[in-house]
C-alpha cells in the first residue's frame, strides 16, 4: 500500500506544472516579452494550491498510516468516519509552507528560460550575420 501512496504523491509536481502551463496560456497575453514576476508568482501560486488540494488527503493518510499501529483499511475508514474535511486537517500550514516557495521557484524558472532564449537567439542572429 505504501508504494501506491508514494506514486500518488509524485503526481503533485506533475499536476502543478500542468496547471501552471494551462493557467499561463489562459491568463498571460501572448508576447515575446517575459511575463511580469508578479503575474508568474500569482499563476504559480494558483497552480500549487490546485495540486496540493488534489494530493493533500493522500499525504494526510500516509502520515496517519505511519503513526498508526492499525491497518490501512482502519485508517481510511477512520478518516471517512470523521468526514470529508478531516482529510484536509493542517492544509493551511501546508499551503503556507509550499506555495510561496513554489511560486518563487517558477518565477525564477521563467526568468532563466527567457534569459537563455535571449542568449541563444542572440547567438543565432550573430552567426547568421557573420
Amino acid at each position: 500500500y505504501q508504494r501506491r501512496v508514494r506514486v500518488v504523491l509524485v503526481i503533485n509536481p506533475t499536476l502543478q506544472y500542468a496547471a501552471y502551463e494551462q493557467l499561463k496560456i489562459r491568463l498571460l497575453p501572448r508576447s515575446k516579452a517575459p511575463p511580469s514576476t508578479l503575474r508568474v508568482f500569482a499563476i504559480a501560486s494558483m497552480a500549487k494550491i490546485f495540486a496540493t488540494l488534489c494530493t493533500y488527503p493522500v499525504q494526510v493518510m500516509q502520515t496517519r498510516l505511519r503513526r498508526s499501529k492499525t491497518s490501512a483499511a482502519q485508517v481510511i475508514f477512520g478518516m471517512i468516519d470523521k468526514g470529508f474535511f478531516a482529510a484536509y486537517t493542517g492544509l493551511r500550514t501546508k499551503l503556507l509552507q509550499t506555495v510561496a516557495m513554489s511560486a518563487f521557484q517558477m518565477a525564477m524558472y521563467e526568468r532563466i528560460v527567457h534569459a537563455t532564449l535571449a542568449v541563444l537567439l542572440h547567438r543565432k542572429l550573430s552567426a547568421q550575420s557573420s
